[in-house]
């Protein structure tokens, strides 16, 4: 019942709908108008897991990974007529077995599909079975020990348009594996594509000139930097590092990039030494009513970050990319050459 009022309202209601439109294109108007028949979203929902349990389970799944992290993205280019059919999900199921069969689990992986649409995502969940696990349990009354599979999720999000593949996978950090896998299972190709691999080329912010642009498809109220950290470089006997971390009142990059100067010559090193690995932002949104979106973020150079599976998320990445803070691992003319 948690659940069920969780998912009773007219947001999460209006989500159902696109679900089962998705799901059950020939049935939805008729599921949909019997759901309706029941007063208020609370009898609705409860109607729908009673009699399609499924639904209420997609609407959960994809709820749940709006809040992922996706810290893995590479470029794969366009493929627009990618299939979501059971053959397509048991190359991928195969291939995902392969890669942990080498670890001792995955021995069940189960995979499911579904279709976004505005921007249009092919979206995979994957749910490989993980190491067995111990613990307590009760057998006919006596307290005894047993053991459980659990099972990882891992999402797999492909969007032509940007022509992005992002993963969550949890606490996987080589996700190299599992981004051939989908681009030989899915995308039909041989391999993740040359030059695709992104970073975040955070050495920019250091730079006095730096200016967080707008632009007037979605116009930012402000952007800030709130955080860096830095390594020295060629320091490796004492592996220093430094953090600086403030709030500027008026938004920009000078604050924290003056801190991070002054820290730098505190312990006698040169500035231009330092190595940014990491960067904490804050884009502030104009809302179209009237009002304002922050959305707070950190970035490590090597490519990952904390942005979510959300509308304005995925605008952040824009600005990235338009700031050039977002870029590829290999620039046009290492690609040429």
């Amino acid at each position: 019942f948690e659940t069920i009022h969780e998912f009773s309202d007219e947001d999460e209601i209006l989500s159902m709908f696109d679900i089962i439109r998705t799901r059950h294109p020939k049935k939805a108007e008729d599921i949909i108008d019997a759901m309706m028949k029941h007063k208020g979203p609370h009898n609705q929902v409860l109607w729908l897991s009673l009699n399609h349990e499924s639904i209420l389970e997609w609407a959960m799944r994809l709820d749940r990974m709006e809040s992922m992290k996706f810290k893995h993205e590479c470029l794969v280019g366009k493929h627009p007529a990618v299939s979501t059919d059971d053959e397509t999900k048991e190359a991928l199921q195969e291939l995902l077995q392969k890669i942990y069969k080498k670890q001792k689990r995955g021995g069940n992986c189960e995979i499911d599909a579904y279709v976004r649409e505005k921007p249009k995502r092919f979206c995979f969940f994957a749910y490989p079975e993980d190491h067995a696990k111990r613990e307590l349990k009760y057998k006919k009354g006596k307290l005894t020990t047993g053991l459980r599979w659990p099972v990882m999720e891992h999402v797999f999000i492909y969007e032509p348009e940007s022509e992005k593949l992002r993963i969550s996978a949890g606490l996987t950090r080589n996700v190299k594996p599992m981004q051939e896998a989908f681009c030989k299972a899915v995308l039909k190709l041989k391999g993740i594509p040359d030059g695709s691999t992104k970073v975040y080329d955070l050495s920019l912010l250091m730079k006095p000139e730096f200016q967080f642009t707008d632009n007037l498809k979605h116009p930012i109220e402000s952007a800030s930097l709130r955080m860096l950290k830095a390594v020295v470089k060629n320091d490796y006997a004492r592996k220093r590092r430094l953090t600086c971390e403030g709030e500027p009142e008026n938004g920009g990059t000078e604050f924290v990039q003056t801190m991070m100067r002054k820290a730098a010559l505190a312990i006698g090193v040169n500035p231009d030494k330092l190595i940014i690995t990491n960067a904490k932002i804050t884009i502030v949104f104009k809302m179209p009513e009237g009002g304002r979106k922050p959305v707070t973020f950190t970035l490590n150079s090597g490519g990952s970050s904390n942005l979510e599976e959300k509308f304005y998320h995925h605008i952040a990445h824009e600005y990235l990319e338009e700031w050039e803070i977002a870029k590829l691992l290999f620039a046009k003319e290492d690609e040429a050459a």
